[in-house]
C-alpha cells in the first residue's frame, strides 16, 4: 500500500531484534544484453535533478546491496547480488572515486 501523496513511507524495523537493518535497492535488467548474452544494468535513479545531473548515480552509502532481477532475459525470477562498497565508480563522474 502506497503512503498518501506528500508523505514518505517509514523505513521497515530490522526483523531480529538487536540487528541492523540491511538496505537493498532492487533493479530490473534490460531485455537487450551484452556479447555473450551477459546481461545489461540501467543503474541510474529514474529521474535526474535539474540543477545537478550528478544526483541521477547512487552513492555508495544509499544502500549496501544491489539485487538485479534477471527475468526479463532469462524469464525465471532469478536474482545477482553485489555490495555496493565492491562496485566500481562512475567513470565520468567528477570525485566519484572519493565517494
Amino acid at each position: 500500500m502506497r503512503p498518501p501523496a506528500g508523505r514518505r513511507q517509514a523505513r521497515p524495523q530490522p526483523a531480529l531484534e538487536g540487528q541492523q537493518a540491511i538496505l537493498l535497492e532492487c533493479k530490473n535488467v534490460l531485455r537487450t544484453t551484452y556479447a555473450g548474452g551477459i546481461p545489461k544494468l540501467d543503474f541510474q535513479r529514474t529521474r535526474a535533478s535539474k540543477s545537478d545531473p550528478c544526483l541521477r548515480y547512487y552513492m555508495p552509502s544509499d544502500f549496501q546491496v544491489l539485487a538485479a532481477c534477471l527475468h526479463p532475459v532469462t524469464e525465471q525470477w532469478e536474482f545477482k547480488f553485489a555490495l555496493t562498497s565492491k562496485l566500481p565508480p562512475h567513470g565520468s563522474l567528477p570525485g566519484a572515486d572519493q565517494q
